[in-house]
């Protein structure tokens, strides 16, 4: 079966290039924003417990120009309808790179974080912070079940940690602040992404008018080490079984709808090559609080 990506290869926007450089996700870390107040964490619903639900982040790379990115979108509708499979991950939209050029729902973050997994071609889903992806085909239960094959490559069990969070809006920011409560021994980041929902913009290649309409969509990366690299801001005097945590505050801008806003938090885990990925992820609402999901 023929699969529906298009290539950018002379007209790749810059933040493309920066690729280049990406960085191996060692301990070094850029210099550290003004701390932010800690709120209130939501309360452990099982302080003893240490198996957690495991949720792999899969990111949509896509556009507005995109004619062919609907048939992913097909797809992944699927896998949110499949009660099987939404537990087992949370989904980011990127529209970054050279079909988002004059997207609305584009932004810097988007742009770096396609760059920094390798994405060339459209559509295209991405699994944690690695560069393994997946392209979509006109049969969009079959792009699903391709899609279900390469997270079973990234499922963790058990989970090394779980994750919780609490947002609140402070004037012109979201503060946000993460608990990991890890399950094994390592060395931890955490990260926190803002999403909007209901975005409308006119997508090329639309079939249904829900096409124009976009959700999950990456507005801004709190936690980033670079344009290159975002395992996340290192977790100190972690324990198992003990809660730590961090805080993020995320500038937001006036034309984004606060109301339809979300965050995502997740918690990477440095590997035996001593570099980070994913482990566990959560979404917080705005003004709300997400605990320890728990099998």
């Amino acid at each position: 079966m023929k699969t529906l990506r298009f290539i950018a290869i002379a007209a790749i926007s810059a933040a493309v290039s920066i690729a280049c450089s990406k960085t191996d996700g060692g301990d070094t870390t850029k210099d550290q924003e003004p701390a932010v107040e800690m709120d209130v964490l939501p309360t452990d619903p099982q302080p003893e417990n240490l198996e957690f639900n495991h949720r792999m982040l899969l990111v949509q790379h896509t556009g507005t120009a995109c004619p062919n990115c609907p048939y992913m979108t097909n797809a992944l509708k699927l896998l949110l309808e499949d009660n099987e499979q939404n537990k087992k991950f949370n989904l980011v939209a990127s529209h970054g790179g050279y079909y988002a050029k004059n997207d609305p729902c584009r932004s810097d973050d988007a742009d770096f974080f396609t760059a920094s997994v390798g994405v060339n071609a459209w559509p295209t889903v991405t699994f944690n912070l690695t560069t393994t992806q997946e392209g979509a085909y006109t049969d969009a239960e079959y792009t699903k079940q391709e899609i279900v094959e390469k997270m079973n490559g990234f499922a963790l069990d058990p989970c090394p940690a779980g994750i919780c969070a609490t947002s609140k809006i402070n004037d012109a920011t979201i503060d946000v602040s993460i608990g990991i409560k890890p399950a094994v021994d390592g060395a931890y980041r955490v990260a926190a992404w803002l999403l909007e929902d209901g975005v409308y913009g006119k997508q090329s290649g639309a079939r249904e008018d829900w096409h124009n309409t976009h959700n999950n969509v990456l507005r801004a990366a709190a936690g980033k080490v670079s344009n290159v690299n975002f395992s996340g801001e290192k977790v100190d005097g972690t324990e198992i079984g003990k809660t730590s945590a961090k805080a993020f505050s995320i500038p937001f801008e006036s034309t984004w709808d606060i109301s339809n806003c979300k965050v995502l938090v997740f918690v990477t885990m440095r590997n035996e090559d001593g570099k980070y990925d994913i482990v566990n992820t959560a979404l917080c609402p705005i003004e709300g609080s997400v605990a320890y999901e728990y099998i």
